[in-house]
This record gives C-alpha cells, sequence and structure tokens, in this order.
C-alpha cells in the first residue's frame, strides 16, 4: 500500500484538485495499484516507452554518435554513462541519454561490451555510428587496445571526437615543457586563492574597479579542457598588478 504521506501519495492529491474521482479511488480499501511495485512497474513502462520514442527518432536520423563517461555513484561504484547524439530534420543536434551501466571493471572491453549491448537493446546498428566522443583515459582513447580503436575496428568510418583528441593533444605537448607546466600548476593555486575565498574575491573585484581594469578576472582554473586553459592564464597575467596587491 502507498503511504499517505509519500510523495506519490501526496501529488496524486495534488492532481486531484483538477480530477475529484482520484480521491474517490485513493479511499478505496483495497486495488489501488498504488503500491511500490506497481509504482516502479508504472515508472519502468514509461521508462520504455520514452526509450522507443528515442530510439525511432535516432533511427530516422540514420547516422549518430557515441558518447560515454565513467562516473561513481553515491555508493562509490563506477557507473558508465551512455548518451546519443543526433541531428534531427531541422538540422537541430540532439543529446540523448540512454543508459546507465554498473561498470565491474574499468577496461576497455568492459567498456565495449556494455556499449554494444546498450546499442542492441536501443536497435541502433554500430554501423550507423559516425563519431564516439569519450574523455582521455587510457581504456577509452588508448592507441592500441583503446575503446576507439577497437569501435573503428568494428567501424571504420566512426572517428574519435576532434575536440578530445585536441585536449589529448594539448595535453601532451604542456606536460612535456616544464616551465609552461609549472606555470599552469601555479594558475590553478591563485584561482583557488581567490575563487575559494569569497572576500578575498570580492577584495579583487574591489581593487579591479579602482584600477578599471576592464579586461577578464581571476576564474577557476578548468580541470579537464586543457584548450581553455590559456585563457586562465592570461587572465592571471592582464591581472598582475592587482593580484600582487591582493
Amino acid at each position: 500500500m502507498c503511504a499517505k504521506n509519500s510523495n506519490f501519495h501526496q501529488l496524486l492529491k495534488l492532481r486531484s484538485q483538477e480530477n475529484p474521482e482520484i480521491i474517490e479511488w485513493l479511499q478505496k480499501r483495497d486495488e489501488k495499484y498504488t503500491s511500490p511495485e506497481i509504482q516502479n512497474e508504472m515508472l519502468e513502462a514509461m521508462a520504455f516507452g520514452m526509450m522507443r520514442k528515442i530510439s525511432a527518432n535516432i533511427q530516422n536520423a540514420t547516422f549518430f554518435t557515441i558518447m560515454a563517461d565513467e562516473t561513481a555513484d553515491v555508493s562509490n561504484k563506477e557507473q558508465l554513462v551512455i548518451c546519443i547524439r543526433w541531428v534531427d530534420h531541422c538540422f537541430v543536434i540532439q543529446e540523448d541519454f540512454i543508459g546507465m551501466h554498473p561498470l565491474e571493471r574499468t577496461t576497455a572491453d568492459q567498456v565495449i561490451a556494455i556499449l554494444k549491448n546498450a546499442l542492441l537493446r536501443m536497435n541502433l546498428n554500430i554501423q550507423h555510428a559516425r563519431g564516439q566522443c569519450y574523455d582521455g583515459a587510457v581504456t577509452r582513447a588508448g592507441e592500441k587496445t583503446g575503446v576507439a580503436t577497437q569501435i573503428k575496428t568494428i567501424n571504420g568510418r566512426c572517428t574519435h571526437c576532434y575536440g578530445h583528441a585536441l585536449n589529448l593533444a594539448v595535453a601532451d605537448a604542456i606536460k612535456s615543457v616544464q616551465c609552461i607546466s609549472d606555470s599552469l600548476d601555479t594558475v590553478r593555486e591563485i584561482g583557488r586563492l581567490v575563487k575559494k575565498s569569497p572576500q578575498g574575491n570580492t577584495k579583487l573585484d574591489k581593487i579591479r574597479a579602482e584600477t578599471k581594469n576592464e579586461s577578464r578576472g581571476v576564474h577557476a582554473f578548468c580541470p579537464t579542457r586543457w584548450t581553455v586553459r590559456g585563457e586562465e592564464l592570461a587572465a592571471v597575467i592582464n591581472n598582475h598588478a592587482e593580484l600582487m596587491e591582493l
């Protein structure tokens, strides 16, 4: 039975303002179909309906991009998040979440197996994939055995995201030059010093207003996108005098 103080019961009461028959239904002694098991079945039915609609839309577009990344949930278990990127008939880019799957091992073979299964469930042909979008983890972007490489073996027309590829190239280039790498470490610490302290951030804004500095202010260091770190380094340079006073 659905508890009277549960969110589901309260939402039904709210809907009863438009449809009084709902209250009569809730006052029944049995066969109300409001138990947690029935709620889960209804949610599952709605989810399947949405997935079928998403699948039909992607199939109408024919070609798509696979997007995947791993994350840890609140129980500290790895989950592989999968999204599909496609373009509709109005040339509008769409990105649809299609699943979050437990990841027992963060290996390329495990990720490949999950991706294949997810596409099969969505009735999507992997041969219609034209792009892959993963981060820089070795298991996904490895030159020889990574996910991107294995997908290309299956479908040679599926290219790794140019944005992620550029990010990997920039990261390797910067890490090989010690002075630039050290400079970015300094920028990261300056960003933390300013943005993690409300008083420090307010003081810096006041100093910038006094000096009429119209350049972009110091901002948090981007942890993943190496291609935008140059802007953060430039911000520190352009605010050097203000930072020294701070």
